[in-house]
């Protein structure tokens, strides 16, 4: 006889039997078939409490009516003012075909009315004198202060306007001639910093930067602005016993690219004395040490050597070097005498630049922009 195994270890607690899950599963499935079959899809829905629906009544015969002599009366008076306007149409063009032409005038004929056409009278000066007569009259007002601007850009192949734009420099803004000017008088300084390295060896070009805003003489209108370019040139040293490097400036370039041609103004330093100066370099030491080298040379090679009938054919030889080393040793010497100083002026250098004759100024904002 097989004996039986009996399980009598509890389930664990949480856990549903195998079957009861599917049980449960149909159940609401048969539930949900149950409420789609006994659904009334086709009620109309209730409306909310409170809310009134307006009814729509068709209109009476006597409503009927009165629209009817409304629309009447609006046809009779729009036949009414159409009538005056051609009446009064008329009337005009009576006038006009009675009316004499004025002199330079004549007359044209436009779906059947008398119409005139205005000539231009007959000038006894061409336009070229009429221009050169403008021109003249202009040049009586014209400012001291030259604007140059270059040409408006050509504009770019097709296929090619990609690379043109990357390469091609930005236009200058355009100055107009009729905008107003503000005054900066001679005297004024306009402060500005060094942005290149300057060698008093040769002319060089200078770039300064400006450091300050420059306002007209109310303090309402901005005429140079922060960061304004200012070109220039230097000039190399000719004197001996010069320190100081002349600086003179001639082009003026705006931040929005608005530029002024300048007439040579001067470059001061910070305490307000003509040139520049920074590092000078004299050259003593290298001429002093020069000197003191060939001095010994040339003492060596005579040291020693005798004169006359004693004097053999070595002590010939060393007076021979002693005295081409001689003859050396003063040009040598003389053409470190007349070397020139070296003078650098160092970038971030503080230049103030002098004003020396009116500019007539526009505002920054005024900048490419016409006043009529």
């Amino acid at each position: 006889m097989t004996p039986s195994v009996n399980q009598n270890v509890p389930p664990p607690p949480g856990n549903m039997p195998r079957n009861r899950q599917t049980y449960i599963m149909l159940g609401l499935a048969l539930l949900i078939v149950l409420a789609v079959v006994f659904s009334t899809p086709g009620a109309a829905p209730t409306p909310a409490p409170g809310v009134k629906t307006p009814l729509v009544s068709s209109p009476t015969k006597s409503e009927i009516e009165q629209y009817g002599k409304q629309l009447q009366a609006e046809e009779a008076r729009l036949q009414r003012a159409q009538a005056e306007a051609a009446r009064t149409r008329a009337a005009f063009d009576q006038q006009v075909a009675s009316a004499p032409p004025a002199p330079g005038m004549a007359p044209v004929q436009n779906d059947g009315r008398a119409m005139y056409q205005t000539f231009p009278a007959e000038s006894s000066k061409s336009t070229f004198e009429h221009e050169k007569e403008r021109r003249e009259y202009a040049s009586l007002f014209a400012s001291n202060v030259a604007l140059s601007y270059p040409a408006s850009p050509i504009p770019p192949a097709p296929g090619a306007q990609e690379t043109q734009s990357a390469t091609a420099p930005m236009p200058l803004a355009k100055p107009q001639a009729n905008s107003p000017t503000y005054v900066l008088f001679e005297g004024s300084i306009i402060e500005t910093a060094l942005t290149n390295r300057l060698s008093g060896s040769f002319n060089g070009p200078v770039n300064c930067q400006v450091t300050t805003n420059v306002w007209s003489r109310d303090h309402q209108h901005l005429l140079i602005p922060q960061g304004t370019r200012i070109l220039g040139e230097s000039q190399w040293v000719t004197d001996r016993d010069q320190d100081r490097l002349a600086i003179t400036f001639h082009r003026m370039i705006m931040p929005d690219g608005y530029a002024v041609d300048l007439d040579r103004l001067l470059g001061l330093d910070q305490q307000g004395a003509t040139a520049v100066s920074d590092l000078v370099n004299h050259h003593y030491l290298s001429t002093f040490g020069t000197s003191m080298l060939l001095a010994v040379i040339s003492g060596f090679s005579i040291s020693g050597t005798g004169a006359g009938y004693s004097a053999t054919g070595v002590d010939a030889y060393r007076q021979g070097v002693a005295s081409q080393t001689s003859q050396s040793s003063s040009r040598i010497l003389d053409r470190q005498l007349s070397r020139l100083p070296t003078i650098t002026i160092r970038e971030g250098q503080r230049i103030k630049i002098y004003v020396s004759k009116d500019l007539h100024l526009p505002d920054v904002k005024d900048h490419g922009k016409e006043v009529l």
